[in-house]
């Protein structure tokens, strides 16, 4: 019982440990005009719920939500996952999407990936940026399908 209580105390401080202050999420196709989405993703201060506000844009849309703090701790998670900084395109494509994950603490991380497709989820370089990618557009309620190029 000491051990399982010793686990979940050093789960529950790395767990915090990996919280962003801020995550902005973009993407959108520069050949096609007003294709862009932002989604942004921000703990709620002074709230007792311990909701994350999640707000979306595109050029047609906007809203704001909120989301649980285990599902905001899941995306930083997935996001602390991601290797590399910049992922170049994967496949032949021409003019293909951009895909932009900022993620604030202390400073500014920027991730960054051009032609994001569905062979991604597989690939070993790609597949951490393409499931932080799905857990963002999940929690604004999109599904990859919803990208412009997917």
């Amino acid at each position: 019982m000491k051990n399982l209580l010793l686990l979940f105390l050093l789960q529950s401080v790395f767990g915090f440990s990996q919280q962003f202050d801020k995550i902005e999420f973009e993407h959108g196709n520069p050949i096609i005009i007003g294709s862009y989405i932002k989604i942004k993703l921000q703990p709620i201060k002074q709230n007792k719920k311990e909701k994350v506000r999640v707000t979306f844009e595109s050029k047609d849309n906007f809203y704001t939500k909120r989301i649980s703090k285990e599902k905001y701790y899941e995306i930083c998670t997935a996001i602390s996952k991601i290797k590399n900084d910049t992922i170049a395109i994967n496949n032949n494509l021409i003019d293909g999407s951009d895909t932009k994950i900022i993620a604030l603490k202390n400073s500014k991380k920027t991730y960054y990936a051009t032609g994001l497709c569905g062979e991604d989820e597989f690939d070993e370089k790609r597949k951490d940026f393409w499931y932080a990618t799905k857990l963002i557009l999940e929690a604004a309620k999109l599904k990859m399908k919803n990208l412009i190029d997917y």
